[in-house]
């Protein structure tokens, strides 16, 4: 049970409640204070009354009323005494439930709603969309479920009955299920007998919701076949041919997985799968269409530090379908707007000297803040001792550019002097002046020993 009001603006009468009370403090008249406080709240009451009647309010009662919308598959994969039954079920059904609220909405490729039972039975159809006429070239399960939300009535429990073969070609009916939720719908589902137990259709198409220009991305087809047949998939773009594969259907849902990729521009295409097999009665649901968004070849800012050399690594990122634009390092942008325009940005053996700080910070900043690709290609350059050390660039980089030295072992000499009476003379002073030279290259932390001898050690 829910209470509302039409309209709210006779509140503003509940303002002369307190100014009626204080009038009556300053009566003449010759009452009791019990009968002046009583009169007052007659009087509120009778304001608050007025007021509440003003505002015109409406009690609903929840499950009191019951809306039903019948949604009816008149397509062409329905037989004709198919629909002539699914009719007379609904009437039946309709007289014993006996609705506060009913509509009737036959569908294919289009729908429309009908208030009576005696109108549905006299539709017209067509195989294509005409003033008044549903086109049974298709079966939109979406469009119809849509139609039928916007005809319930308000403040009633809605019900709605979907009555189909399930051979949806246009649309997604999955899309409307949180809508269906949403707006507190029920939905019951009554198959109807097909046509014919040969019929193939495409019912659906999986691919990513966006790929990238010239890039091999997955297409998953469904079909669903009443029996087992051959059959040939094919994936059309405009009017050329994606992928096509011959395969041997059974009966229920088949995938059949692709392999595709689209050289045009960015933006967004539709996909359309079809299906190809002997005996299919009806060829109008054998294709499907999907759309996805393609994003343009990504791009590169290639920066070289030998121009000379430019043109090899070019070619070979151009022959992978990248757009590349080659720059000499002065020419990065000092802009993180700018580099925002690229993919990724290579610099490939760009000495240190050659870059600004300003052009080092926007590179870091591009990379990661904006989530851009950077690769640092190797050289005499870049990679000699010192290179990018406490710059920017080092800090986006997993690896850094100090050289660790080994701390070298400490050095232990020991010279032997032979002091006997043959190296008497000049002799003696040329060892002693030797033995001192190696002193000036040991360090502190290294270790220095004299031995001498003759006929005996010293």
């Amino acid at each position: 049970m829910r209470l509302s009001f039409d309209t709210y603006w006779p509140l503003l009468l509940l303002l002369v409640i307190p100014y009626l009370w204080r009038v009556q403090t300053k009566t003449l008249a010759d009452l009791s204070p019990k009968h002046l406080q009583l009169a007052g709240v007659v009087r509120s009451v009778i304001i608050a009354l007025i007021t509440v009647s003003l505002m015109q309010p409406v009690l609903y009662r929840s499950g009191a009323w019951e809306s039903i919308v019948y949604l009816l598959d008149v397509s062409e994969s329905v037989s004709p005494p198919a629909i002539q039954s699914a009719m007379q079920w609904i009437q039946q059904t309709n007289n014993l439930g006996h609705p506060d609220h009913s509509r009737f909405v036959p569908f294919a490729a289009n729908s429309t709603v009908f208030e009576t039972l005696e109108q549905l039975k006299v539709v017209e159809v067509a195989n294509e969309s005409s003033r008044g006429s549903i086109d049974q070239s298709a079966t939109d399960i979406e469009g119809a479920i849509d139609t039928a939300i916007r005809s319930f009535a308000p403040h009633h429990l809605k019900r709605l009955v979907l009555i189909s073969d399930g051979n949806e070609n246009s649309g997604h009916m999955l899309n409307m299920l949180s809508r269906l939720k949403s707006e507190n719908i029920h939905l019951y589902t009554v198959p109807i007998q097909a046509r014919t137990n040969r019929d193939v259709w495409v019912e659906n198409i999986m691919a990513p919701a966006d790929v990238t220009a010239e890039e091999l991305f997955p297409v998953e087809v469904h079909v669903y076949s009443q029996g087992e047949t051959a059959a040939e998939v094919q994936i059309h773009y405009g009017d050329k041919t994606l992928g096509s594969r011959k395969v041997q259907l059974i009966r229920g849902l088949n995938r059949i997985a692709f392999d595709a990729s689209i050289k045009d521009d960015a933006g967004p295409v539709t996909l359309e799968a079809e299906v190809k097999a002997q005996g299919d009665p009806f060829a109008d649901n054998n294709k499907f269409r999907s759309s996805l968004v393609v994003k343009g070849r990504p791009k590169i800012l290639y920066v070289e530090g030998h121009p000379q050399s430019a043109k090899y690594l070019q070619t070979a990122l151009t022959n992978e379908g990248l757009n590349v634009n080659t720059v000499a390092p002065g020419m990065i942008p000092t802009s993180v707007e700018q580099l925002d325009a690229y993919d990724a940005l290579l610099l490939s053996d760009v000495p240190r000297s050659s870059l600004t700080e300003e052009q080092m910070r926007s590179l870091a900043t591009y990379v990661r803040d904006l989530g851009g690709g950077f690769i640092l290609a190797g050289g005499e350059n870049n990679y000699g001792e010192g290179g990018y050390a406490k710059t920017a660039i080092e800090e986006v980089l997993p690896v850094t550019f100090e050289a660790k030295k080994e701390k070298p072992d400490s050095i232990a000499m020991i010279m032997v002097l032979d002091k006997s009476g043959s190296m008497g003379g000049q002799k003696i002073e040329m060892t002693k002046e030797a033995a001192k030279a190696p002193l000036a290259l040991l360090k502190d932390t290294d270790s220095f020993g004299v031995v001498a001898f003759d006929y005996n050690f010293y």
